[in-house]
């Protein structure tokens, strides 16, 4: 058993991780690494022992870290924007419409 991630081919594969299994195509997420095998968990929750070399890194789940990362970010962004506005949101509202009414009148 190893905390520490594994490169097979160039590939780092790490516990927690969704690959595809190369025969199948089907995605299993990687449980614990034991020996030269990975007991990998299927969707439909049965457990299984694959080798490396049975198994790819996924396209779809990049994807989804990448977009998962871009959420985060974007949160990041709005709470501290949030925090430096002078003002609380209903109240710059207020202000605004105030403007905008001796702007037309």
């Amino acid at each position: 058993m190893s905390d520490n991630p594994l490169t097979t081919r160039g590939i780092i594969m790490e516990q927690g991780d969704i690959v595809v299994e190369r025969l199948t195509g089907k995605h299993v997420m990687l449980l614990e690494h034991v020996n030269d095998e990975w007991i990998c968990r299927f969707g439909d929750g049965r457990q299984e022992n694959r080798r490396a070399f049975e198994l790819a890194p996924s396209p779809f789940a990049r994807v989804v870290e990448l977009i998962a990362q871009a959420a985060g970010v974007l949160s990041n962004v709005f709470g501290q924007l949030q925090k430096r506005l002078a003002v609380s949101p209903p109240q710059l509202l207020q202000i605004v419409q105030r403007q905008r009414r001796l702007g037309a009148g």
